[in-house]
């Protein structure tokens, strides 16, 4: 859960420049935006770690998971192309800083839009 991480991990995967100030932003869910100012005032203070990955790592469609202390991020599908991707990331907090993102095996298939859970100690990448 979100309020459960440590302040100094702040991961916002987007495409906003490292400059943008986070005040200024449309948050569409009110919910997340309000556990935000709750729980990770630092967001607010602009101490947030941005990964803006370049093209083609940046995707849409894509699913995320938080486990055993790292968040996944499969699948989806290049923002101007039309196939989905097998690809698979993964964001260790605790690696060091510049190996902090690394790629893990790809999935069997490609998959957008998918679901993904964790289940038994193990991740499930449901649909798409």
């Amino acid at each position: 859960m979100l309020a459960n991480l440590p302040v100094e991990i702040i991961l916002l995967i987007c495409k906003y420049p490292e400059s943008k100030d986070l005040g200024q932003l449309a948050w569409t869910n009110k919910r997340m935006m309000q556990i935000i100012k709750r729980h990770l005032p630092t967001v607010l203070e602009r101490k947030a770690l941005f990964y803006c990955p370049d093209p083609p790592e940046w995707r849409k469609y894509a699913s995320f998971a938080y486990f055993k202390d790292k968040l996944y991020h499969l699948g989806g599908e290049i923002p101007d192309g039309v196939d989905a991707l097998k690809s698979c990331l993964c964001f260790d907090p605790s690696a060091p800083v510049g190996s902090r993102i690394s790629r893990i095996a790809d999935m069997d298939y490609e998959r957008q839009e998918h679901s993904l859970i964790v289940a038994n100690g193990k991740l499930y990448a449901i649909g798409g």
